[in-house]
């Protein structure tokens, strides 16, 4: 594996995740508070 693959991947990965970052935040929020709201009632 050469230095140039191993940016194209660098970049490749990091563009993935900055997708995942920037789209899942909403989308995870929800669900902790779904989930949590029972526990939180009961305490």
């Amino acid at each position: 594996m050469s230095a140039d693959t191993g940016i194209i991947w660098v970049l490749f990965v990091g563009s993935i995740f900055a997708l995942l970052v920037f789209a899942m935040p909403p989308f995870v929020q929800s669900i902790p508070e779904n989930a949590n709201a029972k526990s939180y009632g009961d305490g």
